[in-house]
């Protein structure tokens, strides 16, 4: 980095950006390009210190989360589900927690984030600087655009959710490799708009729709089909952590892991 740029508002980190183009990146709290798997290059840098919300704010209406929210600050304040507390443990340094912004984590789109489907599993929103109507998380992800992220909101109603996450990884401070999360509504052990989603197989997080509608008004009655229906569906690359046949696999066991363990908190409640 040769120029650091320090914004006094969203706009004009917009301007910035537009003016530096593919030279520049927004930086908050600055654990992605600081990461040794980082690769690009940049020679403008835009700092969001100061001018996004960092607050966590629950109404009626639902929980709405500002970018420049840290993973602890999730962690810490009780008006957060306790599966985006879960979530954020996955990072294991408290000092990184302490960094990472749910802002940043959005925007860098790194398909094994490790917050992005449980968000994507508790149908969020998302205000953009360009747009803050709100789109769904979905479909910024999947667009594959950089864009700088303002905020989260997750719906009262999709708070109601029971809503499980599995991950995994090499060791207890590693990575996660592959996260896996669902959430439904369960009325008398059977699915009512289950949701799922899964990191780590594809370019970006993503949902599977098509065992979501075959899931739907059922019970979970044989995890093995589960297992081989999601291996089916994904198409993950080899890679020096595992090889894609054992990615297909994992994926399986973690969403069938994940759902069970849904149905169970709907059982339970």
């Amino acid at each position: 980095m040769k120029h650091f740029h320090q914004p006094s508002s969203p706009e004009e980190a917009l301007v910035i950006k537009e003016k530096y183009g593919n030279q520049s990146v927004f930086v908050s709290g600055g654990t992605q390009v600081n990461s040794c798997d980082f690769k690009e290059t940049f020679t403008h840098a835009i700092s969001l210190e100061g001018i996004l919300s960092d607050t966590i704010s629950k109404t009626e209406h639902g929980l709405e989360i500002g970018a420049n929210c840290t993973f602890q600050q999730l962690i810490n304040d009780p008006q957060v589900p306790q599966v985006i507390k879960n979530a954020c443990r996955l990072i294991t340094s408290r000092n990184i927690r302490n960094r990472v912004t749910i802002g940043g984590h959005i925007g860098s789109n790194r398909s094994n984030g490790v917050l992005l489907p449980v968000l994507l599993a508790l149908n969020t929103t998302i205000k953009l600087a360009t747009n803050q109507v709100g789109i769904p998380i979905s479909d910024f992800l999947l667009s594959g655009k950089t864009s700088l992220v303002l905020s989260a909101f997750i719906p009262s109603s999709e708070l109601k959710r029971f809503c499980s996450i599995k991950h995994y990884r090499r060791s207890a401070n590693d990575r996660c490799i592959l996260v896996a999360a669902a959430s439904s509504f369960v009325v008398n052990q059977h699915f009512r708009n289950p949701l799922i989603a899964l990191g780590g197989v594809e370019e970006t997080a993503i949902r599977l729709y098509e065992i979501e509608s075959t899931l739907d008004s059922h019970m979970l009655q044989n995890t093995d089909s589960v297992e081989l229906q999601v291996a089916s569906t994904v198409h993950p690359e080899d890679s020096i952590h595992c090889s894609a046949p054992f990615k297909k696999h994992l994926a399986g066991v973690l969403v069938a892991q994940a759902l069970s363990e849904t149905i169970s908190m709907g059982g339970a409640s």
